[in-house]
């Protein structure tokens, strides 16, 4: 189907399907009345279905979000006692290391 004659088409069906979206008939019912096809009548509300959801992903608006100040950095709270220490990402292993084996024998 060529585009414009599909959007003389649409034209077309645009405001049968809203029609029939006021008359408060089954679909059966409206096809019925109105001499469409339930699979062509089908076909155009489906494509209006979808091409509402598509504009309203189009006015979709990104907005503001504040986050309060946070470390992003990982932070491992080791206690040892009555001690705590905080290890952050990058840290020095031995250092720990020597850091807890003397805490362990203090507290």
């Amino acid at each position: 189907m060529q585009k414009s004659n599909f959007n003389e088409l649409r034209k077309m069906w645009a405001p049968r399907v809203e029609t029939f979206k006021a008359s408060g008939m089954s679909q059966a019912e409206f096809c019925r009345v109105n001499k469409y096809t339930k699979s062509k009548f089908n076909y155009w509300f489906n494509k209006f279905k979808v091409s509402k959801n598509t504009d309203q992903v189009e006015k979709a608006q990104w907005i503001p979000v504040n986050l309060p100040n946070h470390n992003t950095e990982s932070l491992l709270t080791v206690i040892v006692g009555s001690a705590t220490i905080d290890v952050k990402t990058g840290f020095n292993k031995l250092l720990l290391a020597e850091v807890v084996k003397a805490l362990s024998i203090l507290c």
